[in-house]
């Protein structure tokens, strides 16, 4: 006997808030009406030329154009939150590296200074031209 496929039950996503109520939960994403509006025109316009060079047809490039305008928007938002949570991740990653590199650089130099070695620049300065070999 063949066993039956199991369905995947589809979990519903719930907004989370933040502790105070008022955080923005980043995976979602809603539209305002210039976003929509692109969005409608972007699917039509893609939709209107292709279906017009390949059955030259205006009537059913406009349908079509029209029903693809509709159905995009759902993707457009997807694409616009997938873009807005790349942006935030290297906002945040530029910050911590920042921080980090900033903490590795201090720890260098203030290593170079208890051994005794410098960059060469302070030697100048303080008229000491002598070559450290490392």
């Amino acid at each position: 006997m063949k066993k039956k496929k199991e369905k995947r039950i589809r979990e519903v996503y719930e907004p989370k808030k933040g502790l105070t109520g008022q955080g923005d939960d980043y995976h979602i994403y809603t539209m305002n009406g210039k976003e929509k509006v692109t969005a409608f025109l972007l699917g039509m316009a893609g939709t209107f030329v292709v279906v017009y060079l390949f059955f030259k047809s205006m009537l059913l490039g406009l349908a079509a154009g029209i029903a693809v305008g509709i159905l995009i928007q759902k993707y457009y938002a997807l694409h616009l939150c997938e873009k807005r949570k790349n942006t935030l991740l290297m906002q945040f990653r530029e910050k911590y590296q920042w921080r980090f590199f900033r903490c590795l650089w201090r720890h260098d130099t203030d290593l170079r200074r208890k051994c005794g070695h410098c960059s060469g620049i302070e030697d100048y300065i303080n008229g000491n031209q002598q070559q450290y070999q490392y």
